[in-house]
C-alpha cells in the first residue's frame, strides 16, 4: 500500500510546487511524513512507511489550468511508477520488453473537473460538499466508462485485473508489489 502514498505524494507535490500547497483540499500535506520529509523536517523510516495518504484527491485550481494540472498530476504518478517498477525490473525473469510495456498499462486515470459555485450567502464547507458530490458521480461515471480489460481472460491471482500473458498469473502491479521487499527502494519525492 506504501507504494501508492507514493505515487499521491508525487501527484500532490506537483500541485504543491506549481500552485501551492493550500489548493491541495483533501487530503490534508500538512503534517504528512512524506511531505515533512520533501521539506527537509525529521522523519523516521517508520514513518515513511506507514501508509497516510489516500489516493483520491482534491484539488482546487483556476478553471483555465484544471485540465492540464490533472494531466501533469497523472504524468508524475506514471513517472513515480515507473521509478518504483524500475527497482523490481531486474527481478523479473523472461520478456524484458513486455515487463516494461505491463508496467506503463498499469494505471489507469481519470479525474472530473467541477466549478466551484459559492454564492455570498452559502458557507464554503457546504460550497465544498456540493461540489465534492458532483465530482465523485462524474468521476465514478468516467471510471465506468474509461475501465475495460486489455488482454483475452488472463487475470491476475491477487487483484482480478488483466495478467501479463506469460509467466504466474499476475498483473505488472502485483508482481512488483511482491517483488519489492527483495530490492532497496529510495524514499517517495527525493
Amino acid at each position: 500500500r506504501w507504494e501508492l502514498d507514493g505515487m499521491t505524494a508525487a501527484q500532490l507535490r506537483t500541485v504543491c510546487e506549481e500552485l501551492g500547497p493550500d489548493h491541495v483540499l483533501y487530503p490534508s500535506v500538512s503534517r504528512q511524513p512524506l511531505f515533512r520529509h520533501w521539506l527537509g523536517a525529521p522523519t523516521t523510516v517508520d514513518e515513511l512507511a506507514l501508509p497516510s495518504l489516500s489516493n483520491r484527491v482534491v484539488v482546487l485550481a483556476p478553471q483555465p489550468l484544471a485540465d492540464s494540472m490533472a494531466r501533469r498530476m497523472a504524468d508524475a504518478i506514471r513517472d513515480e511508477w515507473r521509478r518504483i517498477a524500475s527497482c523490481a525490473t531486474d527481478r523479473v525473469e523472461g520478456d524484458r520488453a513486455l515487463w516494461e510495456s505491463e508496467c506503463g498499462l498499469t494505471w489507469e486515470f481519470a479525474w472530473e473537473v467541477t466549478p466551484w459555485h459559492a454564492s455570498g450567502t452559502q458557507g464554503l464547507s457546504e460550497a465544498y460538499c456540493q461540489c465534492f458530490q458532483r465530482n465523485q458521480r462524474g468521476l465514478s461515471e468516467a471510471v465506468a466508462r474509461q475501465h475495460s480489460p486489455r488482454r483475452d481472460g488472463r487475470s491476475c491471482a491477487s487483484c482480478g485485473r488483466a495478467a501479463m500473458p506469460q509467466g504466474p498469473p499476475s498483473c505488472a502491479a502485483c508482481m512488483t508489489k511482491r517483488l519489492l521487499p527483495l530490492v532497496d527502494l529510495p524514499a517517495p519525492l527525493d
